[in-house]
């Protein structure tokens, strides 16, 4: 398969991942994190936005699909989520818009990349957070369709330079390692700190 073909089937596979997650949420199952997907949503139309300036086309798929869904995840998550006023939310937050803000005025493309990852990176930590005190409110399917679209979108890349590359390897590790953190959970944690780990995501 060519480079672009394989872009589109990491797209397509991003899309299928979403629409269980998006029943879950409807189910109340699945309860988005909403510091989470208020910093993926805005990275990924900015990153959307640098993908295609950079000249990125069969990668840039997977890029469209997040740009437009955590966007709308992040909607729901208003009504449907959790999280947004813990210390963790705002220091993230914090972090966040630290990182974007360096991203955006620098001219270096390579410190502007791993501003970019640093910020989205900050994004991570509270659902780690999350399915680590609730693993039940989020969509394992979702999450093992995403990592096999952005494992995919690996054999899409037309270059290993580390401007090209870097962002969907970090993608696909990320994702893998929540996956991880999904089927196989670690050590359990105590009934009454889960407890109030659970309190402080239950505010916005």
């Amino acid at each position: 398969m060519t480079p672009g073909t394989l872009g589109i089937i990491a797209g397509l596979l991003a899309f299928i991942a979403f629409i269980p997650y998006f029943i879950s949420i409807f189910k109340g199952e699945t309860k988005p994190q909403r510091t989470t997907f208020a910093i993926w949503s805005f990275i990924s139309i900015v990153t959307l936005i640098s993908y295609f300036a950079s000249g990125a086309r069969d990668t840039i798929w997977l890029a469209l699909v997040y740009a437009v869904l955590q966007l709308v995840v992040f909607i729901l998550s208003f009504k449907y989520g959790v999280g947004g006023l813990g210390k963790l939310d705002v220091a993230c937050l914090i972090g966040a818009f630290m990182g974007i803000a360096g991203w955006i005025i620098t001219d270096n493309p390579v410190v502007a990349l791993y501003l970019s990852i640093f910020a989205e990176l900050m994004g991570w930590l509270p659902l780690f957070k999350k399915v680590y005190a609730q693993p039940k409110t989020e969509n394992t399917l979702s999450w093992v369709i995403g990592t096999v679209a952005a494992f995919v979108n690996l054999f899409a890349l037309t270059s290993w330079h580390i401007t090209m590359s870097l962002y969907p390897l970090y993608i696909f590790a990320t994702q893998a390692i929540l996956v991880l953190l999904l089927v196989f959970p670690g050590v359990r944690m105590r009934p009454r700190k889960a407890s109030r780990l659970a309190e402080e995501l239950e505010r916005f």
